[in-house]
């Protein structure tokens, strides 16, 4: 069963939200999606990992994507890095309010730019200051799905754009910029790449602002985590490097960690075809089963 939802943040702007249901849930797995994408992408992912494992599953549009953009101007409008921060953590509250009488745990799964934020999420030391009392809730661990934490040497970025974007951003911070992605990288299914190119909520726009957030790493990060982390990437990814992240997640300290390696997949793990992504999550599934018997 599916039903959606709107979840409305302090400042009045209403977020999308989606949710797969399973029948007496052990779990409950929240994903972020990445940029220019939307959580209606993971319908066929969530409803095939929802029909093997009692895994109950949210996404949410996260603001300046998909249909949390109500005009325009909304269009990539994400703001700086601190307040994406602070949404990802008032949304994880109102799950956890939502769903108060359920003593299950709490999973994070984060896909390319989904994935750099919900690590930056974990590993920061202290959230920004909030008006919510309790900072962060506990995660019981982290899947990263082909994580933005550096780009494949075949994706060029202008270095004087960035110089620019730089110099102008204090200037003209909600300035949109269109970033392409080359659809033939995100997927090797032909549906996924012809909706990625003419999907009008895949708008792929941000805004000086947001580009440069990506960029920098923060100070202050902690280097090693104590939950149980699955680290995922397609050896044929186009579009987030494969080996920086492999290399990633050999440095951190990681008590539990499992890094797999699917062999010549692309971007989009949760989108490949020919019964791959019902594979990954039923990867994810039992991952996760494992995860709530530890």
């Amino acid at each position: 069963m599916e039903n959606t939802d709107w979840f409305t943040l302090p400042d009045g702007h209403k977020l999308y939200e989606r949710t797969w249901e399973a029948p007496s849930p052990r779990a409950h797995l929240l994903i972020l999606h990445g940029y220019s994408d939307k959580s209606d992408s993971y319908n066929d992912f969530a409803s095939a990992l929802t029909a093997s494992f009692p895994v109950r599953i949210t996404a949410f549009d996260r603001r300046g994507w998909g249909k949390s953009v109500h005009k325009s101007s909304h269009k990539g409008l994400t703001g700086p890095a601190t307040q994406s921060l602070d949404e990802v953590n008032r949304y994880i509250h109102h799950l956890r309010s939502k769903y108060s009488t359920e003593n299950i745990p709490l999973y994070l799964l984060g896909h390319s730019m989904g994935g750099q934020e919900s690590l930056y999420y974990i590993l920061q030391q202290s959230l920004p200051p909030s008006d919510i009392p309790d900072q962060r809730p506990h995660i019981s661990g982290l899947i990263l799905d082909a994580p933005y934490v550096g780009l494949d040497p075949e994706v060029h970025v202008p270095q004087l754009q960035v110089f620019f974007g730089k110099l102008l951003c204090p200037l003209l911070p909600w300035f949109q910029v269109k970033n392409e992605i080359d659809p033939t990288a995100i997927s090797r299914d032909p549906v996924v790449r012809e909706n990625f190119a003419t999907d009008p909520l895949c708008h792929k726009t941000g805004t000086l602002q947001g580009f440069i957030a990506m960029y920098p790493v923060p100070d202050g990060l902690k280097t090693s985590l104590s939950i149980p982390v699955f680290w995922a990437h397609g050896t044929g990814d186009k579009v987030t490097s494969f080996t920086i992240s492999k290399n990633l997640c050999e440095r951190l300290e990681i008590e539990n960690k499992e890094f797999k390696a699917y062999d010549g997949w692309y971007h989009s793990l949760h989108l490949e075809p020919d019964g791959m992504k019902e594979q990954f999550a039923n990867d994810v599934g039992e991952w996760i089963m494992r995860s709530t018997e530890v």
